[in-house]
């Protein structure tokens, strides 16, 4: 669908080529790329990807970031996804966003092998990195007719078997979302 420059990189969004979208590019603040789709005999819906502001300091500003965002959705059926550099202690604050967004891990029942996307003990992606583990990306959910049928992390195990390479430094998240 499109991509963004990000502190860090690019933002990047594909989708199924079944999927007809009606428009590839959505306006949308910051790092963020965004694609409007019809689904055959369903809601419109909207996906965006996002790379929020880094670090433990930039909550502030990745809850408004992700605010503007959310604001920026021409679908009010809607799934937000990404980096979003977040801590556990934003959880509440993020989901608020919007009259209530809904997180897919937590939705899918928290699943515990598909919840650390960061983990730097074992992903020597920056070798020069100290090691932690954490929850950094997350997948939203807009509107009722969005149901979770699966979610699991992708991406973490080395890519050719060798121990540290890894795709990235964060582990990827993936979801299977039923639509009523």
């Amino acid at each position: 669908a499109g991509t963004a420059n990000s502190h860090c990189g690019r933002v990047t969004l594909l989708y199924k080529s079944f999927l007809e979208p009606i428009a590839t590019v959505v306006p949308t603040p910051g790092p963020t790329v965004a694609v409007r789709l019809a689904l055959p005999g369903k809601a419109e819906i909207t996906v965006a990807s996002s790379h929020l502001e880094p670090f433990k300091e930039g909550a502030a500003k990745r809850r408004v970031q992700l605010a503007a965002v959310a604001k920026a959705m021409p679908t009010q059926h809607y799934v937000l996804c990404g980096d979003m550099n977040m801590r556990n202690s934003e959880d509440d604050a993020m989901e608020a966003l919007d009259g209530g967004l809904r997180d897919a891990w937590k939705a899918a029942g928290s699943p515990k092998d598909a919840k650390m996307t960061w983990n730097s003990k074992i992903n020597k992606y920056h070798q020069d990195g100290f090691g932690f583990i954490c929850r950094f990306d997350r997948i939203y959910l807009k509107g009722e007719v969005l149901r979770v049928k699966k979610f699991a992390l992708v991406g973490e195990q080395p890519y050719n078997g060798r121990e540290g390479h890894y795709l990235s430094d964060h582990f990827g998240l993936v979801t299977a979302l039923g639509i009523k």
